[in-house]
């Protein structure tokens, strides 16, 4: 429900910005941070690629965000989702189940979930 709510406004904002978002897939760029030079392209701020370089080799790369005591990267990442998607496999599919439902009943999530099946 939180994911729907979350998504469902993202959407709406899509909706009336179009072309002024620039839609960054987080998984995608922690496989290539580099696509960070393509962000600031997008919203026309000219960043060179040492301070681009600075960026994605300063400690926020290396650390988790909600708990910056632990080291976290790309890796740990998908190991910590696959763990998840195993233990929990059933609820996941609880919840896609309910999503689907809500989709067909309810715009906004309608909306939400094209969003997520259109990715870049």
């Amino acid at each position: 429900m939180g994911w729907a709510c979350e998504m469902s406004a993202l959407a709406q904002a899509a909706e009336e910005a179009r072309n002024r978002i620039y839609r960054v897939d987080f998984d995608e760029f922690l496989t290539d941070p580099a696509s960070l030079s393509n962000v600031f392209r997008h919203f026309d701020i000219d960043a060179t690629a040492a301070e681009v370089g600075a960026i994605l080799s300063g400690p926020e790369m290396r650390r988790y965000s909600k708990a910056p005591e632990y080291a976290y990267d790309a890796a740990l990442r998908l190991a910590v989702l696959n763990e998840a998607r195993i233990q929990h496999a059933s609820e996941i599919r609880r919840g896609l189940n309910w999503l689907e439902r809500a989709g067909a009943q309810f715009e906004p999530v309608r909306l939400a979930l094209k969003l997520t099946a259109s990715r870049p």
